[in-house]
């Protein structure tokens, strides 16, 4: 994870964490499961019924990053 990674997980998901996943907030979860996986590219889903494990996913893994941070 590089440096410009850690700064947006850190000051730019929070603003989107916990809302509807529509537009900005659905292209923010989905490049930050992209940095959290440390995934070539971002993995969309096919369909809407798998945005709610998906959010629920990627909560965990930021908090868990934070928490591995120092930062929570």
């Amino acid at each position: 994870m590089n440096e410009n990674d850690k700064d947006w997980l850190l000051n730019e998901f929070p603003k989107y964490k916990g809302r509807l996943l529509k537009g900005e907030v659905l292209k923010s979860y989905y490049y930050a499961e992209r940095i959290l996986l440390n995934l070539p590219e971002i993995k969309k889903r096919g369909c809407g019924c798998h945005y709610g494990s998906m959010a629920r996913e990627v909560d965990r893994l930021y908090d868990q990053w934070l928490s591995n941070e120092n930062k929570k």
